[in-house]
């Protein structure tokens, strides 16, 4: 784990980016899977996650289309963004703790 935080660290400081923003994309990935699954913030997280895929899916949009091209293509984070969109439409539905724990 710790190997892949130090190169995401990397990758971004090779856009001019500051290394801090990896860490909190990290954070941001990890407590909003968390979210999603437990099903809190439902349509929050996967708004913000929308937003970050589409950023994603232009920063690859130059590697082409399939993302097992060199430095990974724009298709898959397509349909991330897309099924996080979803996701920020349909909310979490009955399956959510939040529904367990008021009853």
């Amino acid at each position: 784990m710790l190997f892949v935080i130090f190169y995401h660290c990397k990758f971004f400081a090779s856009f001019g980016l500051p290394r801090f923003l990896a860490y909190l994309i990290i954070a941001f990935e990890i407590g909003g899977g968390i979210c999603l699954v437990l099903g809190l913030l439902v349509r929050i997280i996967s708004s913000l996650t929308f937003l970050q895929m589409i950023v994603v899916s232009f920063i690859h949009s130059t590697n082409g289309w399939s993302f097992s091209n060199e430095g990974g293509g724009w298709e898959y984070p397509a349909f991330m963004s897309i099924t996080a969109f979803s996701l920020a439409l349909l909310g979490s539905g009955r399956f959510t703790v939040l529904i367990r724990i008021k009853s």
